[in-house]
């Protein structure tokens, strides 16, 4: 029951994951500004750097999620053929038959299906708020978003919404979404590379600040220090 059950837990990250990826389909533009646009202050070298590199992470973690499920289905199929269903001689290789695949294992929930769906369910739930953190906060912005790091005429710093949480929402975002994944899916290498997001994240965050510090002066200064910049906790004092 709990494996069928699993399989609906996990088309319903696909169906998030859908979403996440329409709402931002037009933020992978890593070194051309948004049209009509005007930027004052821009860090496109940088942006290009950090971009190349979260974005082979992101797509490290989904392909892996997808190899290594792939690999799960092939040895369920496979499984249910039998061990001797070929000429009379064991089909199933190591890797194939459970090895590649629980070795990539976040906990013991190999053997243990009620905690891997207490895990996908988790998972599902996490990534599903990282999307709604990230697609909020790219609704917040309106006209403002970009794929650049800068800031254009007319810019406004917004500080309301999940910008009241965290000064760049869209990257805790993501990180909740991959870190999700990798539950929904039991891959402890997804969590790894989500983990590897962070520094990303950070020195990312880091320019941002310098840019709108530059820009928008004793605002900026008074919005930073009431509130962190990626991670929510611990708050600024």
């Amino acid at each position: 029951m709990f494996a069928e059950t699993i399989q609906i837990v996990r088309l319903a990250w696909f169906l998030v994951f859908g979403a996440m990826l329409s709402t931002f389909r037009n933020a992978f533009h890593l070194t051309r500004t948004t049209p009509g646009a005007s930027y004052l202050h821009a860090a496109t070298r940088e942006r290009v750097i950090l971009g190349v590199i979260e974005a082979l992470l992101i797509v490290a973690a989904v392909t892996t999620t997808m190899l290594l499920h792939g690999a799960d289905a092939v040895t369920a199929i496979l499984g249910g053929l039998g061990p001797h269903s070929l000429s009379g001689t064991t089909v199933l290789p190591t890797a194939l038959s459970g090895g590649l695949p629980d070795a990539a294992r976040t906990t013991a929930s190999v053997g243990s299906p009620v905690l891997a769906f207490a895990l996908a369910v988790l998972g599902v739930v996490l990534a599903a708020a990282g999307a709604l953190l990230a697609s909020a906060a790219k609704r917040a912005l309106g006209a403002l978003f970009t794929g650049n790091l800068g800031v254009k005429e007319n810019h406004v710093l917004i500080t309301t919404g999940p910008y009241a949480l965290v000064r760049h929402p869209i990257y805790l975002g993501v990180l909740i979404f991959t870190f999700g994944t990798g539950l929904v899916f039991d891959r402890g290498v997804v969590v790894l590379l989500a983990a590897a997001l962070v520094p990303c994240f950070l020195v990312q965050a880091s320019i941002e600040d310098r840019i709108f510090a530059a820009h928008f002066g004793a605002e900026h200064a008074t919005y930073r220090a009431r509130v962190p910049a990626v991670l929510p906790w611990p708050r600024p004092r």
